[in-house]
Formats: structure tokens, sequence, C-alpha cells
């Protein structure tokens, strides 16, 4: 029998995805690799996929609401347009990703590894960053009303027009330069 991993990879790459995601689902991989896969505007909804390695995917108007990505490897992957609603990441790697314009509305990122991302006009609606580290990421924009952001690290991080109203903070959360939680209250 061939390895599922890459029959999983094959069948994507010849855009046979409900078949791909029918082999996912039946053998509850964990730690699955597949990197620099096309998945955009692939409706993967509810998938869980936990510490997959998605290094350099295309994941571009791709649908993983209530996804379980925990732990997942999304390294310089393309995320623009993407929708996670309600997705965990907790504890995952974004490190240098493309992700303007997604929809991370309550999804769980708490813990996860940031830096550097292009979030402009990204929705964190509610969404738990909790100890996320954020630093030098360009947030234009960006939704995080009502966002968990006690003990998240913002150092850094370009908050231009970002609203805030009724995220909540700590004494461990890390802001950009000039920025006071009084900001919180605009």
């Amino acid at each position: 029998m061939t390895d599922p991993q890459a029959a999983i990879a094959s069948l994507i790459n010849a855009g046979h995805i409900d078949q791909a995601l029918e082999l996912i689902r039946a053998a509850g991989l964990t730690g699955l690799s597949l990197p620099r896969v096309r998945l955009y505007r692939a409706v993967l909804g509810a998938i869980s996929l936990p510490q997959v390695n998605l290094h350099g995917a295309n994941l571009r108007s791709a649908n993983l609401d209530g996804a379980d990505l925990r732990g997942a490897t999304l390294k310089k992957a393309t995320l623009d347009g993407a929708s996670l609603r309600g997705a965990n990441l907790r504890g995952a790697t974004l490190v240098s990703a493309q992700a303007s314009g997604v929809d991370f509305e309550d999804a769980d990122l708490s813990d996860t590894r940031m830096q550097g991302v292009d979030f402009q006009g990204t929705s964190f609606r509610g969404t738990n960053l909790r100890g996320a580290n954020l630093r030098q990421c360009k947030m234009r924009g960006v939704d995080l009303r009502r966002a968990n952001l006690a003990g998240a690290d913002l150092s850094g991080a370009a908050l231009l027009d970002a609203q805030l109203q009724g995220a909540q903070s700590d004494a461990q959360t890390r802001w950009p330069s000039g920025f006071t939680p009084e900001h919180l209250q605009a």
C-alpha cells in the first residue's frame, strides 16, 4: 500500500481535493506534511489537521472554518482572503506569511508565532490571541474588537487604523512603541 501522505499530496496536486479530504479524514493523520500544496479556494471546513506542515502553501481564499490546525506550520504560506472562523490554531507558526483580509473571527490563536506577517484588513474579532507573538506584523486596519490580547507581544506591530473596542489586555501585553492601553477605549 502507498504512503498515505504521498497519496494525499498527489491527489491535491492533481486537483482531486474531495478525494484527498476523504483520505485525510479516514486516516486521522497527525503531523501530515504538505509543503507548498495548492489549496486555492478549497473548502476544507472543520477538518482536523493537528501539527500539519503547510510551509509555503497557497491557501488563498480557502475555507477552513472550524478547522483543527493546532501546532500547524504555516511559514511563508499565503492565506490572503481565507476564512478560518472558529478555527483552532493554538501554538501554530505563521512566520513571514501573507494573510491580508483573513477572517479569524472567534478563532483560537493563543500561543502562536506570527512575526512579520502582513495582516492588513484581517478580522481578529473575538479571537483568542493570549500569549501570541505578533512582533513586527503589519496590522493596518485590523479588527481586534473583543479580542483577548492578554500576554500577547505586539511590539513593533503597525496598528494604524486598528479597531480595538472591547479588546482585553493585561500587564504582560507588550504594545508597539508609543501605544498605551488607553487606546483600547478609543
